[in-house]
């Protein structure tokens, strides 16, 4: 009886450990690292929204194209806002180094 309790235990202890070693590579993995991307690429010179957590901009950049798509375009007028305004938003914002090129 006393070994079943030992190996329950040990099971037990490997199982906390797997667990605790995941939770820390899917905190690495969806904050660390990206934190650092960021940093790095500040210290580099490129300007850009900073990080959000898992979604980023992803709510923003529907808003663009749902804006761009709803007004007319001429053949003669640029496409770029039209094809990808979210870029076009950064380039304007914080200038040819940015961070979404």
């Amino acid at each position: 009886m006393d070994t079943i309790v030992v190996l329950y235990n040990s099971v037990a202890a490997c199982c906390a450990v797997a667990v605790v070693f995941w939770a820390w590579r899917m905190f690495d993995l969806v904050w660390v690292r990206p934190m650092k991307r960021d940093k790095y690429l500040r210290n580099q010179g490129f300007k850009g929204s900073s990080y959000n957590f898992l979604f980023g901009d992803i709510k923003r950049i529907r808003m663009m194209i749902k804006q761009a798509k709803s007004n007319p375009i001429n053949l003669s007028d640029d496409i770029v806002p039209r094809v990808v305004p979210w870029m076009q938003d950064s380039i304007q914002k914080y200038g040819q180094f940015s961070s979404y090129l």
